[in-house]
């Protein structure tokens, strides 16, 4: 199965302020806000207190440490540099469509 990044981009940003989605994309945007520093908001976002777009657009594909096989079933986005273990986890059904979107860590 071939799954590209911009196909779970894609979803996370439709779940993100749905009432389905209050404990996975909803959840990890508005924790990261309150709890990182505004230091690195202001790096990484340019502004002090970013809005869930801003959140959202800086988030990167996390490197899958499982085997080659369970990597393209499951993918995890979190922001840039390390500053946190939580991640956005997108899990893909047989036929490579999102399935779906949890906040893990």
């Amino acid at each position: 199965m071939r799954c590209l990044a911009a196909r779970p981009v894609a979803a996370i940003r439709r779940a993100h302020g749905t009432e389905d989605d209050k404990h996975g994309v909803n959840l990890f945007i508005s924790h990261h806000i309150e709890e990182l520093a505004v230091e690195y908001w202001g790096q990484d976002c340019n502004i002090a207190t970013p809005v869930a777009a801003q959140v959202l657009d800086i988030l990167v594909q996390k490197p899958s440490m499982d085997d080659e096989e369970d990597a393209s079933e499951m993918m995890d986005f979190t922001p840039p540099g390390g500053v946190t273990d939580y991640v956005i986890f997108v899990e893909f059904d047989e036929d490579g469509n999102v399935a779906e979107i949890t906040m893990e860590s």
